[in-house]
């Protein structure tokens, strides 16, 4: 991401991988004149206590930026190409309110692409654009100013997820739903709920959340045919 913004907001939701030290020590040589952190501002720490709710943590993010465009990216995420990025950025980011882009999510072995999808990932400020649902969250706008969407095509994010971290949290945001009142748990929640039950080889207890979300009507009609599916 090297010269790619002018501001960096780093939260932390409870890491135990030393990120912060590392984040501690980035800005140390920022200060000191650096040349090896050249292109990178002080990135601007914050800590998020944990409530099983990523909407939270992001929107609490949202809040600390101060430039006309955010775009987010966890720790685990890769740019594709810094360079066709920041070209992007100086030419054609101020055309549109709120910019999606491919997220390779998950990769194989040989390092091949197995599940991709389009994310939204870039939006202006103070356009009314707040995330929403604990999990599986989506960037959605809540103020009702008009917005014109787009989609960036010469870069894209790659997930790098390991597999050892794939296989400790598998059933991480099953918990997070199953925690849900049932004044919480949403439409959108319960096709997620049931998807994840059903990956997960509980198909008998996934039906029932798949039934009701197949029935539901706010929700995309796409999530209702996988439900049924």
């Amino acid at each position: 991401i090297k010269g790619c913004f002018d501001e960096i907001v780093f939260v932390d939701t409870g890491s135990t991988d030393n990120s912060c030290f590392f984040i501690e020590q980035v800005n140390k040589q920022i200060e000191a004149g650096s040349q090896v952190r050249d292109g990178i501002p002080e990135i601007k720490l914050y800590h998020f206590d944990w409530i099983n709710d990523f909407s939270a943590a992001r929107n609490f993010s949202f809040e600390k930026c101060t430039s006309d465009y955010v775009m987010w990216i966890d720790l685990d995420d890769a740019l594709s190409n810094a360079q066709a990025f920041i070209k992007w950025r100086d030419t054609v980011m101020h055309s549109a309110h709120y910019w999606l882009a491919l997220y390779n999510y998950a990769f194989n072995p040989q390092g091949g692409v197995e599940c991709k999808f389009v994310r939204e990932r870039v939006v202006r400020r103070n356009y009314g654009f707040k995330w929403e649902y604990p999990v599986h969250e989506g960037l959605l706008q809540k103020e009702g100013k008009k917005f014109w969407p787009q989609r960036a095509n010469t870069w894209w994010v790659n997930h790098r997820r390991t597999e050892e971290y794939r296989k400790a949290d598998h059933m991480r945001n099953v918990n997070i739903m199953k925690a849900l009142t049932d004044d919480k748990i949403s439409s959108r929640m319960k096709f997620y709920l049931g998807k994840e039950l059903f990956e997960n080889g509980f198909h008998k207890e996934s039906s029932k959340p798949l039934l009701d979300a197949s029935k539901a009507h706010d929700i995309e009609i796409h999530d209702r045919s996988l439900a049924i599916q």
